[in-house]
């Protein structure tokens, strides 16, 4: 699945201007999308405070496989891969707030998913 260039590139600024002494997400206070169609969603942002941006865009790169630029992951001191590889383990090592409940009950949800494929699999020997 593929992010927007848009939000991939708002994770990649944002690194790039964090300071390496406060959250990663402390770019995020002042930074406006007008590139970002929509008056909805701009009155939205706007209204957000830095941590809700950056669970808003883990949250749209959470599944994005593109790969992220090995720069970034290093500035985060995280093995580079996809931007959702990156970001699940960031949100992991670094959630802003209660984002470790979400990702918790995301990991069990697919680990029941994967019980439940391993159930529908299993052939029951004739009787």
């Amino acid at each position: 699945m593929h992010a927007k260039g848009e939000i991939r590139e708002l994770f990649t600024d944002c690194v790039n201007a964090w300071d390496g002494e406060t959250e990663w997400w402390a770019p995020l206070e002042g930074v406006t999308l007008s590139y970002i169609a929509g008056r909805k969603f701009q009155q939205n942002w706007t209204a957000m405070n830095k941590e809700d941006r950056a669970r808003w865009l883990i949250g749209h790169l959470w599944n994005c496989t593109d790969a992220c630029p090995r720069d970034v992951a290093d500035s985060l001191d995280i093995p580079s891969g996809t931007f959702a590889s990156v970001v699940r383990r960031l949100a992991v090592t670094d959630p802003p707030d209660a984002f470790s409940d979400l990702i918790r009950r995301v990991e069990k949800k697919r680990q029941e998913g994967q019980e439940n494929h391993h159930r529908v699999l299993a052939i029951p020997s004739p009787a």
